[in-house]
């Protein structure tokens, strides 16, 4: 029985150790956040990036985490209405969680006149405003297979829209 003993708390231990092990490298991997991209005839474009929420996104509001000095840093892009914009998404580190493919959305903000909370087919959309400074923010929405939200990253460009 002394013998036995010994080696089953040994055996114990080494899964407990493993059990950790395993924890430890996937709240690793979370802490990574996807870059997001956006391309406009196949060239990048500057955008300002930052997580809304990635880990802990219960009852977030997507507009807290938007700041009136972003867009100061931004200049503005020259478009046409109508001009198709590419979603990019560095997001090939995050698989851990069996993530759904991430769900895009668009708040689109012209003047004093804004529209929030478009949600996107695919991962592309068109320029539907005209304007000297219009500020799209671009949504990634990310949930694993059971429906629980990931994280949020909001992606901001700003547009001079002119008509074709």
């Amino acid at each position: 029985m002394k013998t036995i003993f010994p080696s089953v708390a040994f055996i114990l231990f080494l899964s407990f150790l493993t059990a950790c092990t395993v924890e430890e490298e996937e709240i690793a991997l979370l802490e990574q956040i996807p870059t997001v991209s956006l391309f406009i005839d196949n060239e990048e474009v500057p955008t300002i990036h930052r997580p809304v929420c990635w880990n802990n996104c219960f009852n977030i509001d997507q507009n807290l985490s938007v700041h009136d000095g972003d867009i100061a840093l931004l200049d503005p892009i020259p478009v046409t209405h109508g001009q198709e914009v590419e979603i990019v998404v560095n997001d090939q580190f995050i698989d851990i969680n069996n993530p759904q493919e991430p769900i895009f959305w668009l708040d689109v903000h012209e003047g004093s006149q804004s529209t929030s909370g478009i949600e996107l087919e695919d991962s592309s959309f068109r320029i539907d405003s005209f304007g000297p400074e219009v500020t799209y923010r671009v949504y990634t929405d990310y949930t694993n297979a059971e429906d629980q939200r990931i994280g949020i990253v909001m992606t901001m460009i700003l547009f001079e829209v002119s008509g074709n």
